[in-house]
């Protein structure tokens, strides 16, 4: 057919013109329907006079040319509704799916703002499942791309708005990377950022996600500030920095039978911190019942060593606690791309 001969000849779709102005209303549609999605210029010959008091054909010699607007970028309404609603759910991959599978229906100055888009996309994604490397090459990448479209005058306000949010978030990342020599040592900043990729999970009622996001963010809380005290890790303890009061039990209880090194979990890295009069183990005692039967249902559930769903209310109670005696400062927030 006509595409694929097109195709062939490698023709670009910009230099071709679909003229849907001979024909009946059917053949039109189908036209129409033929060629809306490979990216090509639409044309209609109109008049300035009809017969028939306007209900008939051109009379010859009032003929207009008409461009109107491709049939795309009415199509392209819905789609961009659906990548809204992908972004502001945080499902990435199916924003891109659409995306790719549409980005080569636009015009050259829309598939690069597209393509900006995706690119940041794909940095959230990474980001989102603890990526961060390849989160920030990908929503630096994205970032340029959008701020030459932002100087090219083809973003929206709506655009802008976004792409303000993307540039907000790649600070905060390259500020978490060398706040970390680059994801390679634990800082408070990454129980910031456990902590909001946990409540992400929790907008998408993934509240088992959530709880092990959180579950791993009281325990990042604890191994900082043993560090901090004692100058080791929870995965190798000195036995000598060890209070007297706990040190045998911990050395019978956690000295692997392998290497000898001492290994302390998240309650007993808390419990240490208490003996060793660090805040942050008084603070967690201050609510240690309620903690641990919230630590108790996460043990149950199926993401750890049971069978049990966590439940939305379960969630909040430790996202609340953790909250409170834990985290300072501002939840990193992904921005929503509305257009």
């Amino acid at each position: 057919n006509c595409t694929e001969q097109l195709k062939k000849r490698s023709i670009n779709p910009e230099d071709v013109i679909v003229d849907y102005t001979g024909g009946t209303k059917t053949m039109t549609a189908a036209l129409t329907l033929a060629t809306i999605g490979q990216g090509y210029n639409f044309s209609y010959v109109g008049g300035k006079e009809r017969t028939k008091d306007g209900l008939g054909i051109v009379v010859t010699g009032t003929e207009v040319v008409k461009t109107g607007v491709n049939p795309w970028q009415i199509y392209a309404v819905e789609e961009k509704k659906k990548i809204s609603i992908f972004s502001e759910s945080f499902q990435y991959e199916a924003a891109i799916s659409i995306m790719e599978s549409r980005i080569n229906n636009l015009k050259a100055p829309d598939q690069k703002l597209w393509q900006g888009i995706m690119e940041t996309f794909k940095g959230y994604l990474f980001w989102d499942n603890f990526n961060h490397k390849l989160a920030i090459k990908n929503l630096k990448e994205g970032l340029n791309i959008l701020l030459d479209c932002e100087k090219l005058g083809i973003a929206t306000k709506e655009i802008s708005n976004y792409i303000e949010g993307v540039r907000n978030n790649y600070e905060i990342l390259t500020d978490m990377s060398k706040k970390t020599e680059y994801f390679k040592n634990m800082h408070p900043i990454l129980t910031v950022d456990l902590f909001s990729n946990a409540h992400r999970r929790a907008k998408q009622n993934k509240y088992d996600d959530a709880v092990a996001r959180l579950y791993r963010t009281l325990e990042m809380v604890g191994q900082i500030a043993f560090k901090e005290k004692t100058g080791c890790s929870t995965s190798d303890v000195n036995p000598d920095i060890l209070p007297e009061t706990i040190r045998e039990e911990y050395i019978n209880r956690y000295r692997s039978p392998d290497d000898g090194k001492i290994r302390i979990p998240l309650l007993s890295t808390f419990r240490a911190l208490k003996e060793l009069n660090h805040p942050t183990g008084q603070k967690f005692f201050e609510k240690e019942e309620e903690l641990k039967k919230i630590l108790n249902a996460r043990n149950n559930s199926i993401l750890a060593h049971g069978l049990n769903p966590i439940k939305k209310e379960t969630y909040e109670k430790l996202r609340g606690i953790i909250k409170d005696l834990f985290i300072s400062g501002e939840m990193i927030e992904f921005p929503v791309l509305q257009w």
